[in-house]
């Protein structure tokens, strides 16, 4: 059956024994229609500054762009930002004032290499494309930025796998990950350094920063603590000088089961809070389990870990929560998943929760999508201490809604679940 998407957000604030706020909708919108549209899941499709959004996606093998000035409720025309039409999936934007950072993959020399673009007017001219790391082979990659500073965090592809589930395949990408950062604002790069200890074992690297705070996590299998089952773990690693020094490698995960695909952010005063999924075992010819959602945060620059929560509980233990992705204004985060409300068999949904202390305590999930939907990756969200947006791609659009949380009443926000460990050792051990 065609998958098909229609886009919902809203947002229900709660707490312990709270009932969910009637949510005050807008309707379905259309962001991009048409064929061969790149999902909207990457790294950060979508950033805000204020009431201003900027969203990019990919189709047709170019990059384009659209802009709205009031929090999404309308938008510039889209425009193209590459013609070679050898943009790959995925893309992502950043944004210090008026400079708006572009970084997507691109094919044109063969590999799927690291390319960017810039502009100075808030999206209105853009400059020329910028090759940043010739050579260099990227499967995914992160991007944050903190004024002048950009740091781009990217995962070589050093070798393929095909793992074979039920009558499919899926396939793994295992390298290395790799940093690099402008301190000009674009106009010149670092040389790619590598940050995980043990090469080709490393995927889907993520970054956050705060002023001269780097973040960086992906996921990981050392050699030496390889075993059966595909026991990945997420590894955190920190640079309190922009990304000149790092710090040593830390494992933030410690479990039996498959553990992947981290989110990183940093809220106000620092804090950082990293989600990934966990809960998975390969049994020989396919993944089986209950994934879902787990949040730790620190607040110490990474030099100590809270304890690891679980913060999904759709349909326990039956759910499967999958395809998280994250944006964080202020002190809030912001975040969308992918479940499994009726059984991990049945159509998935989309869910919405957010965090006012930076991902120390979360309020209720909120559905945004029905089983008619047939909604299956979750997509990128944005917003703000007012607002919050989601758009969504179902491979022929792009689809969004949003909801004011302004108007929503203060209630009393849930005690803190997280003590903070004294070291940056290993903090999930829940399996």
């Amino acid at each position: 059956m065609p998958m098909r998407t229609q886009l919902l957000l809203g947002i229900v604030i709660t707490c312990a024994g709270a009932q969910p706020l009637t949510a005050q909708w807008s309707r379905v919108e259309t962001l991009a229609r048409g064929g061969a549209i790149g999902s909207p899941g990457g790294t950060h499709p979508l950033v805000a500054n204020g009431d201003t959004v900027h969203a990019v996606w990919g189709q047709g093998g170019a990059i384009h762009y659209r802009r709205s000035d009031d929090a999404g409720r309308t938008w510039t025309d889209a425009v193209p930002l590459t013609t070679h039409r050898t943009a790959q999936y995925p893309c992502s934007l950043e944004l210090a004032g008026n400079d708006l950072h572009l970084v997507w993959l691109d094919s044109r020399n063969g590999g799927w290499e690291l390319y960017a673009k810039r502009s100075a007017d808030a999206g209105k001219a853009w400059g020329k494309d910028e090759r940043l790391a010739p050579g260099l082979d990227i499967f995914r990659f992160g991007t944050a930025i903190a004024g002048k500073n950009i740091h781009v965090v990217g995962g070589s592809r050093s070798r393929l796998e095909k793992v074979p589930v039920g009558a499919s395949s899926w396939t793994w990408t295992w390298g290395d990950i790799y940093h690099l950062a402008s301190s000009d604002g674009g106009v010149t790069w670092s040389k790619p350094r590598q940050l995980n200890r043990e090469a080709g074992t490393a995927m889907r690297p993520v970054v956050a920063v705060f002023g001269q705070a780097v973040h960086a996590a992906w996921f990981d299998q050392h050699a030496a603590e390889m075993k059966p089952g595909w026991d990945w773990d997420v590894y955190y690693r920190g640079s309190l000088d922009g990304g000149a020094h790092w710090e040593p490698e830390v494992r933030l995960t410690n479990t039996r089961t498959h553990t992947r695909h981290p989110q990183i952010v940093t809220t106000s005063g620092g804090q950082v809070c990293c989600i990934w999924e966990d809960g998975q075992v390969f049994n020989g010819t396919g993944m089986v389990g209950d994934p879902a959602l787990y949040a730790a945060v620190s607040a110490d620059n990474g030099k100590s870990w809270g304890k690891s929560q679980r913060i999904t509980t759709i349909n326990a233990p039956n759910g499967f929560a999958t395809h998280a992705k994250t944006n964080a204004y202020g002190s809030r985060v912001h975040l969308t998943w992918q479940d499994a409300p009726d059984g991990p068999t049945k159509p998935k949904a989309i869910y919405y929760m957010t965090s006012a202390d930076g991902g120390l305590s979360w309020e209720a999930p909120e559905r945004l999508t029905q089983e008619s939907d047939g909604t299956w990756e979750t997509g990128a969200v944005v917003g703000s201490e007012a607002w919050a947006l989601v758009v969504m791609g179902s491979g022929t659009n792009l689809s969004y809604r949003r909801r004011d949380l302004s108007s929503s009443p203060t209630l009393p926000r849930p005690p803190t679940l997280m003590p903070m460990l004294t070291s940056a050792a290993v903090v999930a051990e829940h399996r």
